[in-house]
């Protein structure tokens, strides 16, 4: 199937004028206290994480940023807004929307990564002083219905009827942080409207229900500057979850509903974490995410193939379970050897910069491990004695597997293995049986922009069903202040 028209994406769409205000901030502002601005954070814009790239929405956060309420009346975005201006790195950035408590502006493509810039933000009573910001290559992030990042990912059928379930028909949403497009991108004017499209030039890969879709566009969408329109088609989701992975980057995850199917029988389950710690605060933006599951089940007759998946936000654990043939598959995330030993070294990372969260100030400005490697005697010994508990990965996570290569080329690879179903068809894991399955994990980049505690989420599916979750809250150091 082609890609839908694209021509059709334009703000005075009717059928998408929520994404348009998705891309606006919530809430009501008022005019209060017009001053010299003051920034206290700036976050992806899609995400509400710290990671950003170049050609990324931003939300500028903080005080006294402009008079009033103003929105760009048009595309290109001007660089002037309300009289308020943005400087990332020297180079003026184009605004949608200014106030007095945040300003949205898109990261200028020409922005070299990686990169730690200034940001400034300029108004008639004078500049604020610089809040720095981490700038990779990539800073994959999903838009939501919330406008915050979390729940229902935006997403429409290919007449953007918004959708209510994945089914097996194409499925539309949109993205910031993909990186550089082919041809280059306009930071203000948004993706062409007619061939040669502004398609993505990185890796990318997109989940849709934990397994990975079929992508037949993505690339800047038609007049919307630093929004990336992905058109997938799903291949079996088998939990709840969205995301996309690019580069060795994560974006928040997401959801959309699926129906489970009705194979099994008698389930019971439980997932729970055995890190990140809730007592001792990371220090570092690579954030171990490990957890821990077991589930108990009868395999009805007549059963097609379905799944179990135990979840996190840095990997997971897919058991395929086929009842026709009398077999199972299992792929565990695990973290490779090398990341393991605190070796984030960029050329097997994706160019990730690996940041020591105890050295950063208050403008935001924070210091690299040195040559992407975390001494040992800076990392958390708990983080040390799970890794000892999860199996070592044997193949890339991309299928390539481990013969004699010291490592791969990610931070994160795959623990897999096969067996045969039991005759009665009661299939347990835990302790007592297949306890080599019951531990996934994996690393996720972190921020040091945000709350000093924070939380993620375990989950346990089987056959599409949601068996139980678990919340765990974590502490992040500070900056400087």
């Amino acid at each position: 199937m082609a890609a839908p028209d694209q021509r059709s994406l334009t703000c005075s769409c009717p059928r998408l004028n929520l994404l348009c205000r998705a891309l606006v901030a919530v809430g009501a502002f008022t005019a209060c206290c017009w001053g010299q601005p003051v920034v206290n954070a700036v976050l992806n814009g899609a995400s509400y994480g710290g990671n950003i790239a170049p050609g990324t929405w931003v939300a500028i956060f903080g005080t006294q940023l402009a008079p009033s309420v103003a929105t760009a009346p048009s595309v290109p975005l001007p660089t002037l807004l309300h009289g308020v201006s943005v400087s990332i790195g020297g180079i003026a950035a184009p605004l949608s929307y200014v106030s007095p408590t945040q300003v949205n502006a898109i990261v200028p493509f020409e922005s070299p990564v990686p990169n730690q810039p200034p940001v400034v933000v300029t108004n008639g009573f004078g500049s604020s002083v610089a809040r720095y910001i981490q700038i990779g290559g990539n800073s994959p992030g999903l838009f939501t219905w919330n406008a915050a990042g979390t729940g229902r990912v935006l997403a429409f059928d290919p007449n953007f009827n918004p959708i209510s379930d994945v089914g097996n028909g194409p499925i539309i949403m949109y993205a910031d942080g993909l990186g550089p497009t082919n041809p280059p991108a306009s930071s203000a004017y948004g993706g062409a409207s007619a061939e040669p499209l502004n398609r993505v030039v990185d890796d990318i890969s997109v989940f849709v229900g934990d397994t990975q879709a079929t992508i037949l566009f993505a690339g800047l969408a038609p007049g919307f500057p630093g929004i990336y329109q992905l058109n997938v088609i799903p291949n079996g989701p088998i939990s709840d979850r969205v995301y996309i992975q690019v580069n060795g980057w994560q974006s928040n995850i997401t959801s959309l509903p699926i129906l489970p199917g009705s194979n099994v029988a008698n389930v019971t389950g439980t997932i729970s974490s055995l890190y990140p710690p809730t007592s001792v605060p990371v220090n570092t933006s690579e954030l171990l995410i490990a957890g821990t599951f077991g589930v108990d089940f009868d395999i009805l007759p007549a059963a097609r193939p379905f799944s179990v998946v135990a979840a996190g936000e840095g990997g997971n654990a897919m058991v395929n379970i086929d009842p026709i043939k009398g077999t199972w598959q299992a792929a565990l995330s695990e973290p490779t050897l090398p990341a393991r030993a605190g070796n984030f070294t960029p050329a097997f990372s994706g160019h990730l910069e690996v940041w020591d969260l105890a050295t950063c100030a208050s403008n935001g400005q924070c210091a690299p491990w040195p040559g992407g490697q975390i001494p040992a005697t800076a990392m958390d010994p708990a983080a040390v004695q799970v890794m000892n508990l999860l199996p070592p990965q044997n193949n890339c996570g991309d299928g390539t597997i481990l013969q004699g290569l010291p490592q791969c080329l990610s931070i994160n690879g795959t623990y897999s293995t096969t067996g045969n179903l039991p005759a009665d068809g009661h299939f347990s894991i835990g302790p007592s049986a297949l306890s080599n399955l019951t531990n996934f994990g994996g690393f996720l980049q972190i921020s040091e922009v945000g709350p000093p505690t924070r939380s993620t989420t375990f989950s346990l599916y089987v056959d599409g069903k949601l068996i139980s979750t678990n919340d765990v809250t974590y502490g992040v150091i500070q900056p400087a202040r």
